[in-house]
């Protein structure tokens, strides 16, 4: 066993962030009492400050956010110890961002790759100046890689290749620890679609709310949330006619059954 210096630790959420010594050994101090889940690798390690190249790793040795263990801290359990994680190198994916019309590069872009099929687990990456980008510290599986509008207004989501559709974008594969290079995307102009949703019978603003904004057959659309106040605004869409809605069964938002009819 090789221990790791200068990998990042956090507790789930952040804000208590810390970082390997020499040894491997950590420690995070400064809890309040509460609930934690305690993560390390992944994203950006703040220690080297670069991406990390290790999965990023839940305790205890899962990368599932629902299967990690959660600790109590309260008066009568102040100190936790023995938290310890075996982490492993991840496979990336790499690409550049351009402007469709131009040519040009698209600096600061947000780039997700979400597993395909569960979208249980995902990590994102940043263009540099010259658009190009690199997410590392991924467990292999299928990915859908996409390039959200709301990093870069002004243009439309786009999935990988080429698709403003969710259903349309291609699987790229990681596996055993590979390196996918070559994800391109080259973005078209984009819209957005703002406003304010309230209750009909009392008029009050409704916070925490799904709507989504959708093209007809079947071309794509984009889901969203309500502000607390009851405002939204969703960017990153493809020119064209949409039908925007709000409500129904599942608000996933919440991740619960919804209570207002879909309209």
């Amino acid at each position: 066993v090789t221990p790791l210096a200068n990998v990042n630790v956090d507790v789930d959420g952040g804000g208590y962030g810390t970082c390997t010594d020499g040894s491997g050994a950590y420690a995070i101090s400064g809890l309040a009492y509460g609930q934690y889940r305690v993560q390390a690798g992944g994203g950006w390690n703040f220690c080297t400050s670069t991406d990390s190249e290790y999965v990023q790793e839940y305790y205890q040795e899962t990368v599932n956010w629902e299967e990690a263990q959660v600790f109590d801290l309260h008066a009568g359990n102040t100190l936790v110890t023995g938290i310890d994680f075996t982490l492993s190198l991840g496979g990336s994916i790499s690409g550049r961002v351009t402007d469709d019309g131009t040519g040009l590069p698209l600096a600061n872009a947000r780039v997700s790759a979400n597993e395909y099929d569960d979208n249980q687990y995902g990590m994102d990456g940043w263009t540099d100046a010259s658009g190009y980008y690199t997410i590392t510290g991924l467990v292999d599986a299928d990915y859908r890689v996409s390039v959200n509008g709301d990093s870069n207004p002004g243009y439309a989501q786009q999935y990988y290749p080429g698709t403003f559709a969710h259903h349309d974008a291609a699987r790229v594969t990681i596996s055993g620890g590979s390196t996918v290079s070559g994800i391109d995307f080259a973005l078209l102009p984009g819209g957005r679609i703002q406003g304010q949703i309230v209750d009909k019978d009392t008029g009050q603003p409704i916070p925490n709310l799904n709507l989504d904004a959708s093209l007809g057959d079947g071309q794509g659309g984009i889901g969203h949330c309500t502000e607390a106040d009851g405002t939204f605004v969703i960017q990153g869409l493809i020119y064209g006619d949409y039908e925007v809605q709000a409500g129904g069964t599942w608000n996933h938002c919440l991740d619960e059954p919804g209570i207002y009819a879909r309209n």
